[in-house]
């Protein structure tokens, strides 16, 4: 059985997902149930859980922490519910390798369709991990690349980062680094870092005065106009929107 554990701390929303699933016909079992951030670490530690179903505003510990601690010590597959639809947290959750962002009221078919997929993910892992091996040393194949790629880029995502440079710096294909990221991310490189580097440019323009070109500079975009447009797409304002937001 694959075990389960849900964080949240509002108890009609933990009753309504604990009812919601067909635990037995999925094959899965509901192994903890936690009201704030360390109680649901504690029970991902406790039943070494697959699957974490979590809230991010709780109590002691956010839900973006516990999936942070929790994913550096086990392989553990996360779920995200919340009532705040924020650009930032979804960027937090997307760089977290966070499956699926859901927001209050959790709409149950995508609920179960992305548990459907994850318990499918989990079989392949678990079918393929004696066959698959790495481009390098012969080690099953995991996510230490990525996680090494990701820390890269945040330190790094002022610069001009392409999938060559990672290729060159890692000793990596190409062709591996571009299936690393819509496999772990479920975004394509260039995604995944434009919605890093505007996240970033968020933060400059609610804690600096720096000037918006200056920014779009600072976070790595040389084309202002370019870092413009991007930020647009992303946010749905234009960054001087932004910023007298902020203020």
């Amino acid at each position: 059985m694959i075990k389960v554990v849900i964080a949240e701390d509002e108890r009609l929303i933990m009753e309504e997902l604990i009812s919601m699933i067909p635990w037995e016909a999925y094959g899965l079992t509901l192994c903890g149930q936690a009201a704030d951030g360390f109680e649901a670490l504690e029970q991902i530690r406790r039943t070494d859980a697959d699957i974490l179903i979590t809230d991010i505003r709780m109590p002691g510990k956010d839900g973006l922490s516990v999936i942070e601690e929790a994913s550096a010590e086990r392989a553990i597959k996360c779920i995200i519910i919340s009532g705040y639809d924020q650009f930032e947290y979804a960027l937090q959750a997307l760089r977290l390798g966070v499956v699926n962002f859901l927001l209050k009221p959790v709409d149950e078919t995508m609920l179960l369709q992305t548990l459907r997929d994850l318990i499918q993910a989990l079989g392949h892992e678990e079918e393929s991990a004696h066959r698959q091996t790495d481009p390098l040393g012969g080690q099953p194949v995991n996510n230490r690349y990525l996680k090494e790629i990701l820390k890269y880029i945040d330190e790094n995502y002022m610069r001009n980062i392409t999938i060559r440079t990672l290729s060159e710096t890692f000793y990596i294909s190409e062709g591996y680094i571009s299936k690393l990221f819509p496999k772990y991310m479920g975004q394509h490189f260039v995604e995944y870092l434009n919605c890093y580097r505007i996240m970033k440019a968020m933060e400059l323009l609610r804690t600096t005065n720096k000037k918006i070109y200056e920014i779009s500079s600072v976070v790595g975009y040389k084309d202002y106009r370019y870092f413009s447009m991007i930020f647009k797409k992303l946010t749905g304002k234009t960054p001087v929107e932004y910023k007298h937001m902020s203020i």
